[in-house]
């Protein structure tokens, strides 16, 4: 592509020559920096009219469309490095002419039809199929919902196997769309998708068809294949698999494509509207693995001590408490909970723990400028799964839970062991704070920990009949977000 841009560029041709290639911009930008006579480097997105070159010897990079582009590219010149699959740009209005180029040396089939197919099988695919996540054996998954079968979403009229295979892989991209239903449509996206045999349409649907629940890691993975283009290194089939070593991924990323969940975004904590978002835009200066992916760290391993205080009748005073020897470094009550906000600040951003190896991302909390620890991402998604047990409207109590209230600071003075009760649910004011919200309730995900969105006895009654042995389990700990 750049040897057919230079060839124009030295020739007395037409006064403006149309790529697609990001790269023949760039020369062309260098070019006229150095002194060279060339004029307006401009954009077009390929549909409606095209803006008119000002100057001699100008160059338009064209984003999307139909229309033909690099006319002097020499045939055959092969513009990809050796086993590296070509990287399609497109975006939901274009994906015709990404399927039609995916297919290669494809039957005649027009991109407006394959349009016309995907729009058909994208808009039927948004109407009845839901996603949902839940928690099961300490991870968070996601389940495919749908209204009705998928049968009978189109009716092909034509049986040549180009068309076919379009129309397959209209469908993959229409449920993988859902993982991110917010933001797919309205973004660009990146791809390798090749249509030209089976392999790539193959893998994927296999990948959809094997798990019915897919873990965290295999939804980041389909939604990277359709947006990022990842670097094929990975193993898809460890991949479907959900191999240990696999199910860290929690975000992608490839220059300005990326992946991640929607709380890294937006901060936005509330069960339902947990989902991945895709982005055509840089998002933040976190470093990536050789493959694109962001790992998360582990979840922290702190140990507990317990705050037991028998059987007291009204409001007792905890602050002279012993436990195990020691006295308990904050005042505490037992009651009805303390619905107040956080005794002290906390401020929370991304990171990477000093001890890994290998970079991987999580929360780190941060209280008078010192650490006082870390969460991971995927634990976030985790708790925020098994805290989706609060019903949409209080039904109302005849009394308020009773509890064991803590405050943040008694939390957080020891960064290695937090307080636990085996007899009573303990209970850290947090309203609006959503900082503290998911570092005391993330550290604490694994064993017991919840957040309180709205009701603390309904939070705590419905925590009680989600888990299986109650009879071997604490009675819970719950940060009150209560937004």
């Amino acid at each position: 592509m750049v040897a057919g841009f230079l060839k124009w560029f030295v020739a007395n041709g037409s006064i403006e020559y149309r790529t697609r290639s990001g790269c023949v911009a760039r020369v062309a930008g260098y070019l006229k920096a150095v002194g060279y006579k060339i004029g307006t480097i401009q954009t077009w997105e390929g549909v409606g009219v095209p803006p008119s070159p000002l100057g001699i010897k100008c160059l338009t990079l064209v984003l999307g469309g139909f229309s033909e582009t690099d006319p002097l590219m020499e045939e055959g010149e092969d513009v990809q490095t050796p086993n590296q699959p070509p990287i399609s740009h497109y975006q939901h209005s274009t994906t015709g002419a990404l399927l039609l180029t995916s297919l290669g040396d494809a039957p005649k089939i027009s991109p407006e039809s394959l349009q016309e197919d995907f729009d058909q099988a994208f808009d039927y695919v948004e109407k009845h199929l839901i996603i949902d996540y839940f928690a099961e054996d300490g991870k968070a998954l996601a389940s495919l919902v749908t209204e009705r079968r998928f049968r009978g979403v189109i009716s092909p009229d034509k049986k040549e196997l180009g068309r076919f295979r379009a129309i397959t892989a209209s469908i993959v991209i229409a449920i993988v769309s859902r993982f991110a239903s917010k933001t797919f449509k309205d973004v660009r996206h990146a791809t390798n998708m090749d249509l030209y045999n089976d392999l790539w349409l193959s893998e994927m649907c296999k990948t959809i068809d094997q798990v019915k629940n897919p873990s965290l890691s295999q939804v980041v993975y389909l939604l990277a294949e359709l947006h990022v283009a990842p670097d094929h290194d990975t193993d898809l089939q460890m991949i479907q698999a959900n191999e240990t070593r696999h199910t860290d991924k929690i975000a992608w990323r490839r220059g300005i494509y990326s992946i991640f969940p929607s709380y890294l975004f937006n901060m936005e904590l509330s069960p339902a509207n947990v989902q991945f978002i895709c982005s055509d835009q840089s998002w933040a200066n976190v470093k990536t693995r050789g493959d694109g992916s962001i790992r998360s760290t582990m979840g922290p391993g702190v140990q507990r001590y317990d705050i037991d205080i028998g059987q007291p009748s009204g409001t007792a005073n905890l602050s002279d408490l012993e436990i195990q020897g020691d006295l308990v470094p904050a005042p505490s009550t037992f009651g009805p909970p303390e619905l107040s906000a956080p005794d002290c600040p906390l401020y929370l951003s991304l990171g990477t723990p000093m001890h890994k190896i290998e970079s991987s991302l999580c929360f780190v909390a941060w209280i008078d400028g010192a650490v006082a620890g870390t969460v991971g991402i995927r634990d976030v998604f985790y708790l925020l799964a098994v805290s989706n047990v609060e019903p949409e409207v209080c039904p109302g109590h005849d009394r308020s839970m009773r509890f064991i209230n803590i405050k943040a600071s008694m939390w957080a003075q020891n960064y290695w062991e937090k307080p636990q009760s085996r007899q009573h649910p303990i209970f850290m004011p947090g309203r609006g704070d959503k900082c503290w919200a998911i570092f005391a309730a993330g550290q604490s995900v694994y064993v017991d920990g919840r957040i309180v969105f709205k009701c603390p006895t309904c939070a705590v009654e419905n925590y009680a009949d989600s888990i299986d042995s109650p009879s071997q389990r604490p009675p819970g700990f719950f940060v009150g977000l209560l937004q």
